[in-house]
This record gives structure tokens, C-alpha cells and sequence, in this order.
């Protein structure tokens, strides 16, 4: 059944299998430019009211997944959504007014790790890499203990395919102290996505479904300060 049908499909496994040398990188990030093809396509088909329907489910998910937390001692990285990804400001809004600092992803020197600038509703925003809205310098940086990071698809070991840039893996190598939420469809799952050693698994994936992978209850967090 084609995904603008049914994107929330429990099963969904869709990729090309990979049947090339497994010890080949070369072989390897063809087949994943070749998923990342497929999976952006098929994203694409989603309507308007589909995507809002995906992103209000996870956003329930999300919610119950840090409700045990103190949104006081959370310091949240996000990035502005883009290319039909969920968008999570609204969300991200509410944790604010609970204490939470929320802090949105910055190249400032590409291609080195994300930095994380505070975000509050509102607040005066300039371009950066790929033209996105970010925070500005005067903001301020903040090293996040929390990363939500959001993905083309992933497998039941935690791992990522994002789009292929490396600044999530370069990020998340950087904050090793960060638990790391990957947030994407159910139907994005891949048996695996032949991690490679600049490969970094994220901790927990959630989907429209729920927790996909990873076993929650979050880890309790110091005092963000």
C-alpha cells in the first residue's frame, strides 16, 4: 500500500536490499543515497493534514516520554524543521514556559559540529546554513544535555540515516553527554542501515507510533543551572 495511503504502516520495511559488499563504503553510501532518494519522495507525498496528524502523535509521545522529567533542568537542542520534518516549535514553545532552555542548531563553521543557540518564541532570528532561521550569535550558546535529532530513517540498533551531511554524527560525537532522540515515521524503518564507523546510535527513536527503539525512562538530569 503506498505511503500517502497509509504512513503509519507498523510493518513497513521498504528499502532496497543491499547486496553489494558489505566492507565496501563505496557500495554502501550508494545504497544509502538511493534510501535517502526513496525515503524524501515518499515524505513528500504526505498532504498537509497528514503531516500534522504525524506530528501531533509524536509530539504526545514526546510529551509522555519526558513528562517524568523537571523541565527546569533540561537544556533541549532542536533544529528548525525543514523538508516536511515535524515541526516541534510549537512543542518546544510549552517547555519553555516550563523552565526548559531551548537552544536550535547553528553550523558557524561548516563542516565542524552544531552549535546551539537559545531560541525563545519571537525572538529575532537571522539566515544561516541552507537559509534556515537561526538564532544569532548575541543569543547565546548553550551545551544541550538533551538533543532531539530528526531523521530520513533508522533501525531497531538506534542508528540514523539522516541527509547524509554528517553534522548530526559530528554533534553528537561533540555532546557525548546528551541523550539523543531521534524523531521520524514508523514507516522510515530499515532493517539496518549498515552503520559505519562515523555512524553515531542515538538513544531512543520515537515515531507516530510511539518508542520504536531504544528503552526509555530518560536518565535523570542535573541542574541544568
Amino acid at each position: 500500500m503506498p505511503i500517502a495511503s497509509d504512513p503509519c504502516q507498523a510493518g513497513h520495511i521498504g528499502e532496497r536490499p543491499f547486496t553489494g559488499d558489505p566492507a565496501s563504503a563505496t557500495g554502501i553510501a550508494a545504497w544509502r543515497h538511493d534510501e535517502r532518494q526513496r525515503l524524501r519522495a515518499e515524505r513528500a507525498e504526505l498532504s498537509p493534514a497528514m503531516r500534522a496528524g504525524i506530528t501531533g502523535r509524536i509530539t504526545t509521545h514526546l510529551a509522555a516520554v519526558l513528562a517524568p522529567l523537571n523541565a527546569s533542568r533540561l537544556v533541549i537542542g532542536a533544529s528548525w524543521p525543514i523538508t516536511g520534518e515535524a515541526d516541534l516549535m510549537p512543542f518546544l514553545s510549552t517547555l519553555r514556559e516550563k523552565g526548559a532552555v531551548i537552544a536550535l542548531s547553528v553550523c558557524v563553521k561548516p563542516p565542524e559540529a552544531m552549535r546551539f543557540r537559545r531560541w525563545s518564541p519571537g525572538a529575532v532570528m537571522e539566515r544561516g546554513l541552507w537559509n534556515l532561521p537561526v538564532p544569532p550569535a548575541s543569543a547565546g550558546e548553550v551545551v544541550p544535555n538533551l538533543l532531539l535529532a530528526p531523521l530520513l530513517g533508522w533501525d531497531d540498533a538506534c542508528n540514523r540515516l539522516g541527509f547524509g551531511t554528517g553534522y548530526f554524527d559530528r554533534t553528537l560525537a561533540a555532546n557525548p553527554q546528551a541523550f539523543a532522540i531521534g524523531l521520524g515515521l514508523h514507516s522510515a524503518r530499515l532493517s539496518t542501515i549498515h552503520p559505519q564507523a562515523h555512524d553515531r546510535p542515538l538513544d531512543l527513536i520515537l515515531t507516530e507510533q510511539g518508542v520504536a527503539a531504544g528503552t526509555p525512562p530518560l536518565p535523570s538530569f542535573p541542574d541544568a543551572g
